[in-house]
């Protein structure tokens, strides 16, 4: 075999390994991403049933909320919707008396942040 041909033969290895370790690197981010999205949709939905099922007056479950909507915020990659649920958990801890007794409307909020997390273009 010449030199040139091995030269040649050398380089398209190194090509297609590289190619190989990127398309994996880029099958493992899209994979990150929707675990993440799936993670937020999960801690929504926590927050959501502690809205409908649980008394929002006692402290502790207030705290566990506000716990459930900030993790979504953590886990959320998506501007629109992190920043939703930004200024919810702000609210809730700020002016918590806003969704007392006023469950419906937070349960509307976070499951319209839910819908929206993995639909945004």
């Amino acid at each position: 075999m010449k030199f040139g041909t091995k030269i040649l033969a050398l380089l398209a290895a190194v090509v297609l390994a590289g190619g190989g370790f990127s398309a994996g690197r880029y099958v493992e981010d899209q994979e990150n991403m929707q675990i993440r999205q799936q993670r937020c949709r999960m801690l929504i939905g926590f927050a959501v049933d502690k809205a409908e099922s649980e008394d929002l007056r006692d402290p502790d479950t207030m705290e566990a909320l506000i716990s459930n909507v900030y993790a979504a915020y953590c886990c959320c990659d998506e501007p629109a919707a992190a920043q939703q649920l930004h200024d919810l958990w702000n609210t809730l801890i700020f002016d918590p008396e806003a969704y007392t007794g006023g469950e419906e409307v937070l349960v509307e909020v976070l499951q319209g942040v839910a819908h929206s997390v993995g639909t945004a273009p």
